[in-house]
């Protein structure tokens, strides 16, 4: 197997709707130059970067045609199977194939599966429908901001329970628990924390989160005292051994006649970029860890288990995909 820093699974690349029909967008993710493009049937397409006949990047000057990605050297076409399906006045290009990544829109967001062999993901995405019917009608709020460090320092925060006390002075951080089912890790956690436009007033908060690999958490938030359930969207993604970007999509299951829509938007982009704020406090030590430095001690134990799920070889391809 081709060694490789960053673990299999599921990252986002871009939100749905900056890969408009007929759109092309490069990416770098995962040490990989990558390229994205959404062909007329409206259906969205993750390619290696560079055309495989002389190497130019199809990111750059790449134009979509029909449901094929033209290539800005030859304008040799590559269909969404990864296959050269048209060369204009050139024979026996068939053997000319870039093999496309396995990829999924939900969320509102594009993602692709990363395996070092290109192999099919191990499971199939995970279904959340209420959350994925909320972002489907514009329930919901988005942030990308990039980061200094690895994407799983950001990724196994979740399980840190006593850096909520430490790095972001939450407290009564209590009825903390975790659970691997599988290949997917649950955990639990209950604390209390300052009002992000009330700081002089706290809420208690309950987090139960289930954590899918380096690039993809979600988590069902209540707060005390407000009958508002959201769901946090939690994705690291990394762009190369000491880079991330992290995405915050934070979803609104409550009812729709609960709060105004207007309303209901302002606060999810005010609690979005409170989020961002806190992971502000995290940032210096994202940047300057040393890595493969851990003894761990009581309290460890759900960052152990996070640690010991991503480096598990990943499932055999499910009948799904």
């Amino acid at each position: 197997m081709t060694s490789t820093p960053f673990h299999t699974g599921w990252y986002r690349l871009a939100a749905s709707e900056d890969l408009p029909v007929g759109s092309v967008r490069p990416f770098r993710a995962c040490g990989r130059e990558l390229v994205a493009f959404r062909g007329e049937n409206g259906v969205a397409t993750v390619l290696d970067a560079h055309c495989p006949h002389l190497g130019a990047h199809l990111g750059h000057g790449g134009k979509v045609r029909l449901n094929t990605l033209a290539c800005p050297f030859h304008h040799f076409r590559f269909g969404q199977d990864g296959r050269c399906a048209k060369a204009e006045g050139r024979a026996r290009t068939s053997h000319l194939r870039t093999v496309p990544w396995a990829s999924v829109e939900m969320h509102g967001s594009l993602y692709f599966y990363f395996h070092p062999q290109k192999e099919a993901p191990g499971r199939q995405f995970p279904m959340h429908p209420a959350v994925e019917a909320a972002t489907r009608v514009g329930r919901f709020a988005q942030q990308t901001k990039r980061f200094e460090g690895r994407a799983a320092n950001a990724a196994e925060n979740l399980v840190d329970f006593q850096h909520f006390r430490s790095v972001h002075g939450f407290g009564d951080v209590s009825e903390s628990s975790f659970e691997v089912e599988g290949d997917i890790l649950r955990s639990s956690v209950r604390f209390t924390r300052p009002l992000p436009f009330l700081a002089s007033r706290s809420v208690r908060i309950t987090l139960h989160a289930s954590i899918y690999g380096v690039g993809l958490s979600v988590s069902e938030l209540q707060l005390d005292d407000f009958n508002l359930p959201l769901t946090l969207v939690t994705n690291p993604t990394p762009i190369d051994e000491r880079s991330f970007d992290l995405t915050l999509t934070l979803v609104s299951r409550a009812s729709v006649d609960m709060v105004p829509r207007v309303v209901e938007r302002q606060l999810l982009r005010l609690l979005v970029h409170n989020a961002f704020v806190d992971a502000e406090a995290d940032r210096p030590i994202w940047a300057h860890r040393r890595e493969g430095h851990s003894r761990y001690v009581p309290g460890d134990e759900g960052l152990a288990a996070f640690r010991r799920l991503i480096e598990s070889p990943p499932a055999a391809p499910s009948s799904g995909f």
